[in-house]
């Protein structure tokens, strides 16, 4: 794992407009070096998606307000201690810290972001078309909605903004390469 002062290193360096081969090679040449250096955005390409980086940050953030207010709600409405609100706590954090790396243009942080949209749509959708009827249903459908606009948004900026980020690291072609040796 790479540390923070490398990946704030690896920013400057991008927003100064140097390479990222020529990174790769002043500050040593890892593999945990290579995948920081695929999961990092050019400068440019962050103002170009920057209002869809927005979006998709409101949508997280969206999500962990609505699973919090689901959890409370159902924590209230059962009758349970408190504490189990606590397990309830996942989700909220997981999306709350996803945010975060994404508001931060944290390449890495986009595929999860996109699966857990994806997780969290699939989890509500059931209840949504087997417990609800008129109305509410409209309106359970209604809030889960903005969750397939995660997932596609998700994908497509960790496709625009990081092409040399693989599943597990940094891309090599059929020598060992890494693909952003290339660019």
């Amino acid at each position: 794992m790479t540390d923070k002062k490398t990946i704030v290193e690896i920013e400057r360096k991008l927003a100064q407009g140097i390479s990222k081969k020529q990174i790769f090679v002043d500050l040593g040449g890892a593999d945990d070096l290579a995948t920081a250096i695929a999961s990092a955005p050019y400068y440019g390409d962050r103002k170009r998606y920057g209002t869809l980086n927005a979006l998709l940050v409101a949508i997280l953030l969206y999500a962990a307000i609505i699973k919090i207010t689901s959890t409370i709600l159902a924590v209230h409405e059962h009758h349970f201690p408190i504490y189990v609100a606590f397990f309830g706590s996942f989700y909220p954090s997981v999306f709350a810290y996803l945010a975060f790396q994404i508001a931060h243009f944290r390449g890495w942080a986009y595929l999860p972001a996109a699966l857990f949209c994806l997780v969290l749509f699939l989890h509500n959708l059931e209840p949504t078309f087997s417990q609800f009827k008129g109305s509410a249903f409209v309106i359970n459908l209604l809030l889960i909605a903005p969750l397939l606009p995660g997932l596609v948004i998700g994908l497509h900026l960790r496709r625009r903004l990081c092409p040399h980020l693989g599943f597990v690291g940094a891309r090599t072609d059929k020598t060992g390469r890494y693909n952003f040796m290339d660019g």
